[in-house]
């Protein structure tokens, strides 16, 4: 007759609590699966050895260790050598720059993903209204190109 395992074990044999592999973000002693530390996404032999740690942590030596607060992830040798940023900040080689105003998110110093101010995007430019052969659509903060006929639009369908 089976019977499932343990919710700590991913596998188990004889009994429900004799794990032979753990649930993630646990870790396997004597047939027994404990859950890592907080700072750990995975770890081995003991709750503090980390072989991968959560968002906004390095790993180095088997220990996680808060990034630079500029980053969202950082090298796992180094907590101040940025792999992503937050939404607001752009990656420049290793480190997260802030995005300059009018851009609310941007991929680099000079160009924008998204605008502030109901600016509208326009081919990674943030503008006050959408150039002659482009329209915005109302609750939306991008120009969009109209029918390839019109020189001005106010929508795809028709030409002004």
């Amino acid at each position: 007759m089976c019977t499932a395992c343990n919710s700590n074990c991913q596998t188990c044999v004889t009994s429900a609590l004799n794990c032979l592999t753990c649930a993630s973000n646990r870790f396997l002693s004597n047939n027994s699966c404990s859950k890592c530390d907080a700072n750990c996404l995975t770890c081995q032999n003991s709750a503090t050895e980390c072989t991968a740690c959560a968002r906004g942590l390095s790993l180095k030596n088997s220990a996680c260790s808060a990034c630079h607060p500029s980053c969202e992830t950082c090298n796992d040798v180094y907590s101040y050598s940025c792999l992503t940023c937050e939404d607001t900040k752009y990656l420049s080689g290793s480190f997260c720059m802030d995005c300059q105003a009018p851009c609310h998110s941007c991929a680099s110093s000079s160009k924008c993903l998204s605008c502030l101010n109901n600016q509208l995007l326009y081919q990674g430019t943030c503008l006050d209204s959408c150039p002659e052969g482009f329209y915005s659509i109302p609750g939306e903060q991008h120009c969009l190109p109209c029918d390839t006929a019109c020189l001005t639009c106010d929508n795809p369908d028709s030409c002004t």
